[in-house]
């Protein structure tokens, strides 16, 4: 009996959290470049191999690999091989490109960690020893205005990646096995795991250079009122039909002034592609509240926030259209 109501309890605790996780609205904002490069038209990345790594030397060439990769695939800058600026000093950029990219290695870690467990091998249980690997890169770099060398942005990015490989003994002899590990290591190497991890960070550079578009969800809220409406509306935004949603919530905020109805509403008209609406919305909520001595919970504070740095980037984003 105990076991069956448990094992109740939890699927009640699963259909509530699956139920809430629903409750999403999910819309696309189109975002500015990380980088102020308005104006730009040409640029580069300066060889990291041009400038000494210390113990990372033998990694340079895979993170210019990288960063250059992922400039080059950025649309409308023009990238200028770095091959002319040899040499050259780097007050004298200004001649040959816009932008320059510098960067550095700023630590490569590795370590592992072990693990035994039994299994059963040619019909007899063994004890087999796993060791995941896992290689960290850190890596920054700054973008470089060839013109006055003011330094437009800088990036702190890290990656990781890990293998797991059979860690077992290969003999029954010490010195066999250290004769094995020496001549035949076990699991990938850490340097070619470094250069894994380091292949990744051509991506997401493109949204340093060029507009992208970003997924946005936010989490509907519920009301604690007796109105089967809110229910009505919550189910309307799990089957994604957000405009009869939107209707729903303005009919109940306009009739009762519920808050949480004016603030799932400008959820809503973010997801119709109304976000002046749903700013001025929320202020007024903001107003509101304010006037009769309640502070505005933070979601609502924290959601104007995010609103006008979506529709200052609305801004930037048509300022780069314009080009």
């Amino acid at each position: 009996m105990k076991k069956t109501l448990k094992t109740l309890f939890i699927l009640i605790i699963l259909m509530i959290q699956a139920s809430c996780a629903t409750n999403v609205v999910r819309f696309q904002v189109d975002r500015p470049p990380l980088v102020d490069l308005y104006g730009v038209n040409t640029i580069t990345v300066i060889p990291l191999e041009w400038s000494n790594q210390g113990r990372f030397n033998h990694l340079a060439n895979d993170v210019t690999r990288a960063l250059t990769t992922g400039v080059k695939r950025a649309r409308g800058l023009n990238f200028v091989n770095p091959s002319k600026l040899r040499g050259i000093n780097e007050s004298d950029y200004w001649e040959y490109v816009d932008v320059f990219i510098r960067g550095r290695i700023l630590n490569v870690s590795s370590h592992d960690v072990s693990n035994v467990r039994e299994e059963t091998r040619n019909g007899r249980i063994e004890r087999v020893t796993y060791t995941t690997r896992t290689v960290t890169v850190d890596i920054q770099y700054r973008y470089i205005r060839a013109i006055n060398l003011e330094v437009l942005a800088v990036f702190n990015r890290t990656e990781t990646i890990s293998t797991t490989f059979d860690n077992s003994r290969r003999a029954k002899r010490w010195w066999q096995n250290l004769l094995y590990d020496v001549f035949v290591p076990r699991g990938q190497p850490p340097d070619d795991l470094a250069r894994a991890a380091i292949s990744r960070f051509s991506a997401g550079i493109y949204r340093e250079l060029v507009p992208w578009h970003s997924s946005e969800r936010r989490r509907i809220k519920s009301s604690t009122k007796r109105d089967r409406r809110f229910n009505e509306a919550e189910r309307l935004v799990r089957r994604n039909e957000y405009f009869l949603a939107l209707i729903k919530y303005r009919n109940i905020f306009e009739e009762t002034g519920s808050f949480v109805a004016g603030y799932n509403m400008a959820l809503l008209l973010q997801a119709n592609g109304q976000f002046a609406e749903a700013l001025e919305l929320l202020k007024k909520l903001d107003e509101r509240l304010s006037a009769s001595g309640i502070n505005s919970p933070p979601f609502i504070r924290n959601e104007i926030e995010n609103l006008n740095g979506i529709i200052e980037g609305f801004r930037v984003v048509e300022k780069y259209r314009n080009l």
